[in-house]
């Protein structure tokens, strides 16, 4: 990745590798949600990943340790991949979250509110 990042002009001291087991290779679905705290710092929403791959599963938390920011553990199952956020309260996901929290719709609505 260094010698790609290199080759492409990136300025790699602007440039910080987290090195964690993981079980595939799908990052952007099992990686944490991002929300601005009240006390308007930046913090990780981890989910429970809707695959068995623990290592996966894992990643966000040791993300927001690496980084040095809050963690909260949402109990919500989610793909991750089918949710996009554009900031400022506006998001967008699939019907399938519905399917993987028991079809309870004001739960996973509840839920996606508190955080």
């Amino acid at each position: 990745a260094a010698s790609a990042f290199q080759g492409a002009g990136v300025q790699m001291e602007r440039v910080d590798f987290l090195v964690a087991p993981t079980e595939s290779i799908w990052t952007r679905d099992y990686g944490p949600f991002w929300v601005a705290t009240g006390e308007r710092r930046i913090a990780a929403v981890d989910f429970v990943y809707n695959r068995p791959r623990p290592s996966d599963d894992a990643v966000p938390a040791a993300l927001a340790t690496h980084l040095g920011v809050p963690a909260y553990a949402m109990p919500l199952v989610h793909t991750g991949g089918n949710y996009m956020a554009a900031g400022r309260g506006t998001s967008a996901s699939t019907d399938l979250v519905w399917e993987e929290n028991g079809g309870d719709e004001p739960l996973v609505r509840e839920r996606m509110r508190a955080y």
